[in-house]
Parts: structure tokens; sequence; C-alpha cells
């Protein structure tokens, strides 16, 4: 370590402790400053200021945001008012569950859930389906884990809830992850991924989604590309400083360092996730690094610390009632005992296993279990065991292979073969004989019928090279017409004249960040000026830029939202690149230098169709503005001749529907455009 890097630590080190201070300080002024006024307040501010003061407590000491939230509980019970008391539940529901009282904490929460629906605040229900879905995953019940996920996914679809329709998406992955449906986890997983990067609020969901990733390609043995997606989770989970997400990934890279042999690396990791979630108190978090330690240790042969690591791990589960846990640590128990050559001790935790992944529906362990007990009685030579819990795994595994471990059942099946061997011996010397009075009339009629096939390729391919011609000429008549309009001039003036303006009023920082953004438009134009189509998640990222480019340019506010559906796979489908632009830089040009301009997107699938709605709202003129008129009607006209040119180059029925209403009272005016484009997946 060279002298600057070695003080730089010592200044980190002396300087933690002083920040940790001042974070103390101002917690704590926070907590004195609600308490200080709560004796003076009655009524609903009395209520909001202790449940305030759970809040605060519920990082640090969750006993007493348990009684602060009791507090608030019993007055809004007192004074009989519905909100506060499903707010006191819902708040319960939570603190219950951080406290992995379970039991109380679904009480709670269907107790908020049946408030909140006979006062219609459908906005918070969301938020609870996922509290509960959380805690049936908890403690193995997987099907009722689905069914909340989805109702939370569906409630946060309805009220445009971004952040909590990307953790029932996450949520729903796990669930299928633990039912060893990895096709199907992966694919939520990339929906959630996706729909994250457009909220600045999923920051710490975008860590935990890279994290599943990994997990999932560790299953799948790409321990490369895993390393990769749980260094990409450590990095914004340093960022954002979730301890609680720092600690889980270093648990899961040890996991990977240890399938890749590196035990020294492996170890370290794993120690140091220990050591984060014992001072946490994360009692789940600790039972699995425990598991992963046993593992460790099994693999180097020391069994006795395997064993005491794994018994650690299962009596947390136990406590914790969390059954995929206690299912995997019994298993993990009974694979030291069968390299122990402890049989009946490795029969008894596989069966404890199998009895809990039944119940539960854990498809793997059930799998593995079966096969666990097969090797187990056929190495103790207790061959009925063996063959029935043989004969089992075969039929969850839904093979037709018959799976041959027992002499019995193969020489029964080698004297059969042999029977029936003989038999078609047999049969196949009376076939050959029936069937070479007809090889030559077979032989001349192959030979005719090649002819003609010969010929009818011939004159198809004629046919085929002359409709290409000829669609070939006409598409090279249309690519210019095309180009043209993608090429857009109305956007490049109406930059460079933004640019200008800037300068012209000395605004040097905004005009450096327009010419920039600018430049980053321009690059979308010309990869996509030779071509028909640009990736969904291009297009929005595109728009997105144009919008932040000219709130820059005017005083008056330019509010956007741009609303995907939660089912879009935006990464995964193709369009037209930017066919709605002209009207949006309409609205812009015209109308921002007036007043607020209010442009909303809504993007949805249906069927086989693409659906993108627009809204735009803006003050009117106070007299017919002339070349307003005139502009917007050249925009339409492009808009529409553009859609007219791809239908018939694509071959393609994408439909425009475009009304305007005007709002006297209000002076404002509003569009609405609905385009419909056929999903052309990539």
């Amino acid at each position: 370590m060279n002298m600057i890097s070695k003080y730089l630590v010592y200044f980190l080190v002396w300087l933690i402790p002083i920040l940790n201070i001042e974070a103390n300080n101002s917690q704590q002024a926070a907590l004195d400053s609600l308490l200080s006024v709560l004796d003076n307040q009655t009524g609903s501010e009395h209520i909001e200021t202790l449940l305030l003061l759970a809040d605060a407590y519920s990082e640090t000491d969750n006993k007493s945001a348990l009684k602060y939230a009791n507090d608030a509980l019993k007055l809004s019970l007192s004074y009989e008012d519905k909100r506060s008391i499903a707010n006191c539940y819902e708040k319960l529901g939570d603190y219950f569950y951080a406290e992995e009282n379970y039991e109380k904490s679904l009480s709670f929460s269907n107790k908020a859930i049946e408030f909140y629906n006979q006062l219609g605040a459908i906005k918070n229900l969301s938020a609870i389906y996922l509290n509960k879905a959380a805690i049936y995953s908890r403690i193995g019940q997987l099907d009722s884990a689905h069914f909340f996920n989805q109702a939370s996914l569906d409630q946060a679809q309805r009220i445009y809830d971004t952040l909590n329709q990307v953790k029932s998406l996450r949520s729903i992955g796990n669930i299928y992850y633990k039912q060893g449906q990895g096709e199907l986890a992966l694919k939520n997983f990339h929906q959630a991924l996706a729909l994250s990067k457009h909220s600045d609020y999923c920051c710490t969901e975008q860590s935990m989604l890279y994290n599943n990733l990994g997990v999932l390609f560790s299953d799948w043995q790409e321990f490369d590309k895993s390393l990769s997606y749980y260094r990409q989770a450590l990095k914004i989970a340093d960022s954002i400083g979730s301890l609680d997400e720092v600690s889980r990934l270093y648990n899961n890279i040890g996991t990977i360092y240890w399938y890749k042999a590196n035990n020294d690396s492996a170890l370290l990791f794993y120690l140091k996730s220990l050591d984060y979630r014992e001072r946490s108190g994360d009692k789940n978090g600790k039972a699995y690094v425990l598991n992963n330690l046993g593992m460790y240790f099994g693999s180097l042969g020391e069994y006795q610390k395997s064993l005491n690591y794994f018994q650690q791990s299962f009596n947390v589960f136990e406590e914790l009632f969390n059954r995929m846990g206690m299912t995997m640590t019994l298993y993990n128990l009974g694979s030291v005992y069968q390299e122990l050559e402890d049989y009946g001790l490795a029969a008894k935790y596989f069966n404890e296993s199998l009895s809990i992944s039944n119940s539960q529906g854990f498809g793997d362990y059930m799998l593995a279990n079966y096969q666990a007990l097969n090797e187990v009685f056929s190495k103790s030579e207790n061959w009925e065991k063996a063959y029935v819990t043989l004969l089992k795994y075969n039929s969850l595994n839904d093979s037709i292979r018959k799976v041959q471990n027992i002499d019995l059942i193969r020489n029964i099946e080698v004297k059969f073969e042999r029977e029936m061997n003989q038999a078609d011996i047999s049969i196949l010397q009376n076939e050959m004989e029936a069937t070479k009075v007809d090889k030559l009339q077979t032989r001349i009629f192959i030979a005719g019928a090649m002819m003609i096939l010969v010929l009818a390729i011939g004159l198809a391919y004629l046919i085929i090279w002359q409709i290409r011609s000829r669609t070939s000429v006409e598409h090279s008549k249309l690519t210019p017409a095309l180009l043209r309009y993608q090429l857009n001039p109305q956007f490049m003036n109406s930059s460079l004249s933004g640019i200008k303006e800037l300068i012209g009023k000395n605004r040097v920082k905004e005009s450096g960040l327009f010419l920039s953004g600018f430049a980053r438009l321009i690059r979308v134009f010309i990869e996509t000026s030779t071509n028909n189509a640009i990736v969904l998640d291009k297009e929005i990222e595109a728009y997105h830029s144009f919008f932040k480019l000219h709130q820059l340019r005017y005083e008056h506010e330019l509010k956007f939202d741009i609303d995907i559906a939660g089912h879009v796979e935006t990464e995964m489908i193709a369009i037209p690149p930017l066919i709605l632009f002209p009207i949006f830089a309409h609205a812009i040009d015209f109308h921002l230098n007036l007043g607020e301009v209010h442009i909303r997107i809504e993007i949805d699938t249906d069927e086989n169709y693409l659906q993108m709605k627009g809204q735009i709202s803006f003050s009117m003129f106070d007299e017919e503005n002339h070349a307003d008129h005139l502009d917007m009607k050249n925009s339409l006209i492009e808009v529409k001749e553009r859609i007219r040119l791809l239908n018939k180059t694509l071959k393609d029925k994408m439909r425009f529907v475009y009304q305007e209403q005007l709002k006297e009272e209000d002076s404002m005016k509003y569009q609405y455009m609905e385009l419909y484009i056929p999903v052309r997946p990539l």
C-alpha cells in the first residue's frame, strides 16, 4: 500500500465513527422533537405523531415501534376513526413481520384489508398483499404466496404503482424459483428489471433482482454470469447503503467461489455475511449462511463441523417455521450421514425432508430425496424400499424409461426381449419375401415422382423470383420517402433553434446540457435512419431524452409521464421508430413558450398489437394562430403518410387515431392519439 492510500484509510477509519455519531444525534433529535409535541396534541394529530414515532423506532427498536403503534390503535378505536384504525393495523402487520411473529402479522394485515376495502382506499392494498405473500413464502405455503403476489400485481397495475409492480413481479419470480420452474422465474425477473429502469424509486429492487438472477444462473451452473449479476447487485446495494442486501450478496458470492473451488475466498465471504447478519439480527439470513458453511465444510471432508452448522441452521429455520429452509437442511444432514455411511440416520433425515417437501410441493427436493433414499436403501441392501423409492422418483420425473437398478427386473426384461426378438426375426423374414415383388414397381414410381417434383420446384422458383423482383422495385421507390420521414428535419430545426436561443440568453450550462442531449438523439436518428425498426426500450429512451432536453429550453414547465404495463417486455419488441415524434415536437415548439405542457404516453399490448396512447394538454393562443394550425396539419399528414408507406412496405396493419378537444373555460387544448402496431419480437 502506498503512503497516500495508507493515510486515506486512516482518515476514513477516523471519520466513520464521527458520521455515525452525527446520524445518531440527528435521529435522536427527531425523536425528541416528536416526543416534545406529543403531550400537547389530541385527536388525529396525536395518532399521527404516535405512528411517526413508531416508524422512527422501527429501524432500531422494533419493540418501541410496536408500543407506539398499539397506543395509536387504542386512540383510533376510541375515536372510531376508520382511516387511522386501518393505518394502525397495517403498521402493526409490518412490525410483527419484522418480529417474525407471522400469525399476528397476518391477523393485523387481514384487519387492515377489511377496513381499507370499507373506505374504498385501494392504494394501500398492494403493499399489504405483498406482506401477506412474503409471510406465506417464508412458511412454505407457496400457492398462497403466489395468489397474494398476483393480487398485489393486479392492484399495482390498476393504480399505476411502478414500485409495487416491480416488487410483485420479483416475488412471483421467487415463488416460481422455489417451485423449480426456472424459465418462469427468469421471465418474471426480466419483466421486473425492465420496469424498474423507468423509475427512480426502484434502486433497492434492482439490486435484489440482479441478486435473484445471480442465484438462478448459479443453479444453472453458469457461474461467471452469476458472479457478474452479483457484482452489479453489490454495486447498487453499496451505493444506497443497504446492509441487509450487502450481507445477502456476500453469502451468494461466497457460494460461487465455493462452486469454483476457490475455498479461501468462499470462507471469507461467508464469514463476512454471517457477521453482518448477526449484528443486524437477521435470523432468516443467518440460517442460510450457516447452511452454506455446513456445505462448505462438508465438501472439505470436515463432517463434524458440517453437521454442527447444518444443525444450527435447522434450529433457526424451525424457530422461524421456514419450511423451505427446514427441507433443505434436513436433506443436507441426511447427505452428511450418507457420506459417513450411517444409513439409518441418513434415511431418517431424508424422510423428514421428503415429508415437508411433499406437503409443500417443493418439486426439486421431492426428486432429490427420492433419489437419495434409493441410494441409501440400495447401499444397505433394503431392495424392496429401494425399488419403491426408485419408482416414485421415476413417476415424479415424468420419465417413460424403466431404470434398471434391481437385478430381478433386469433379468425379467432381458428374457422378455430375447423372446420378442426371436418372434420379430420370423416376421421380418416373411415381410422381406413379400416385398421383393414390389421393389421394381416402387423404383419406377419414385423416379417419376422425383422428375415431377424437380419440375414443380423449378416453376415455383421462377414465380417467386418474379414476385421478389417486382417487390424489390416497389420497395426501392418507397425507401427514400420513408427515410425522409425518419430523419425528421423539424426536430433538427427545433433543436438547433433551442441551442441558439440558450446561447443568446447566456445560459451556458443549459446550452451545454442541451447540446449533449441533442448529440445523443442525433445518434439515435442516425442508427435508425437505415432501419425500419427500433427496440421499444430505445424508443422510450429517445422520447425520455427529447422531453428532458426541452425542459432546459423554456421557463414554463414541461411535464411528461411514460406509463408501461408490467407485462410488456420492452427489450424484446421491435417497432418502427419515432412515429408520433412530429406531434410531440409541434406541441413543444408552438405551446411551451405560452405555459405548461403536459404529455402522457401509455404503452400496453392487446392480443397481437402494441398500443401507444398519447395525450397532450397545453394553453391555447388568444387568437387563432395560422402558423400553429398549418404546422399541426403538416405533422398529422407526415404521421399518416409514414404509416401508409410502412403498411405498404412491411405488409403491416398499423392503425392511427387522432382527435382534439378545446376547453374554453380553462383555455386549454387537449390532443388524443392512439397508435396500434403489430407486435414484432426481436
